[in-house]
């Protein structure tokens, strides 16, 4: 489609720029949502460096700054209200949290931010597959209700390495084109 005209020097660096940018973003989705796939199927969490790197430098700034603590507890227990269904958190509250150790605290508060972001980015991931009827999954049903698509946007496209590059090119040419 590009191409179906005569483009600039300017748009064709353009449409390069912003290719490159969602080619970046399908890689990195498409190696951690086959890495959640992985812990979901009992391998060692640790073993997957980028699980834990997004979490680092916020835990680290909550750790150090009492007004960030106490936003974490406010945040921590909105978290748990939405998840006790599904996790036996329905005696937690605010000041219950506020009783315990920090340590225990944090503890909680990374185990539910970081199932939030793996949840995140794995519905950016299957972007158009998800429906209306599944979009509120736990992580772990949504990766075994998506498996076969999962499967498959984790694959690029050989047919167009030289082209587009090591990527899944109906995933980047959609956000491309939006």
């Amino acid at each position: 489609m590009l191409f179906a005209q005569k483009k600039t020097k300017e748009e064709i660096e353009e449409w390069d720029k912003v290719w490159n940018k969602y080619s970046k973003e399908w890689a990195k989705l498409a190696r951690r949502v086959k890495n959640y796939q992985k812990v979901l199927e009992g391998e060692n969490e640790k073993k997957f460096t980028s699980i834990n790197k997004d979490l680092k430098a916020y835990m680290a700034k909550v750790k150090k700054d009492d007004k960030e603590y106490k936003k974490t507890i406010a945040t921590l227990t909105k978290i748990l209200k939405r998840n006790k269904d599904e996790k036996d958190y329905e005696n937690i509250d605010e000041k219950e949290l506020a009783k315990m150790p920090k340590e225990k605290v944090f503890e909680l508060f990374e185990t539910e931010i970081k199932e939030k972001q793996f949840l995140e980015n794995t519905k950016r991931f299957l972007k158009d597959y998800i429906t209306e009827d599944y979009i509120k999954l736990s992580l772990k049903k949504l990766l075994e209700k998506y498996k076969t698509e999962i499967a498959e946007l984790v694959k690029y496209d050989s047919s167009t390495i030289e082209i587009c590059g090591y990527v899944n090119t109906w995933w980047v040419f959609g956000e491309v084109t939006k």
